[in-house]
């Protein structure tokens, strides 16, 4: 997928593996300390064995042939799962997050997605993309879209 924005999302692929356990540890890292150093420890050994187990489900978003984030979508029965999405600080608020987003959106009946309830930007973009809250856990809340 390519746009005006510059960038591209391609299917990830062995070699970017590297690269996807940087970007997703950080997606944990960047959170506040709500997240228990348990809940991190188990965080850091899951995403390992994810990636290479669910390759398939990952996508590698490219500028100028430079990774700057990726997205993990996974395919349920009548529904989709956005698992992760996530770009590099300097790509963020440009708008390339919230076009992947809308790009899934119009491409799917139904979205869910866990976030951090710490994450307000990401909770802010998500409901004014009329995503709702259906489900919470102590630290993130369960959201849907339904077109």
């Amino acid at each position: 997928m390519s746009n005006s924005e510059g960038y591209k999302v391609v299917k990830a692929t062995k070699e970017d593996i590297e690269k996807l356990n940087e970007f997703v540890l950080n997606i944990f890292l960047e959170q506040p300390e709500s997240i228990s150093k348990e809940e991190k420890l188990k965080i850091i050994s899951y995403i390992k064995n994810d990636i290479n187990a669910n390759l398939e489900n990952y996508k590698v978003v490219y500028i100028d042939n430079i990774r700057i984030g990726c997205v993990k979508v996974k395919f349920e029965e009548d529904r989709v799962l956005i698992d992760k999405i996530y770009l590099v600080s300097e790509h963020r608020n440009k708008g390339i997050g919230t076009d992947i987003l809308k790009n899934i959106l119009n491409k799917y009946k139904i979205v869910y997605l866990w976030v951090y309830k710490s994450n307000k930007k990401a909770i802010s973009l998500y409901l004014k993309l009329k995503f709702k809250i259906v489900d919470e856990t102590e630290t993130r809340y369960y959201m849907k879209y339904e077109n």
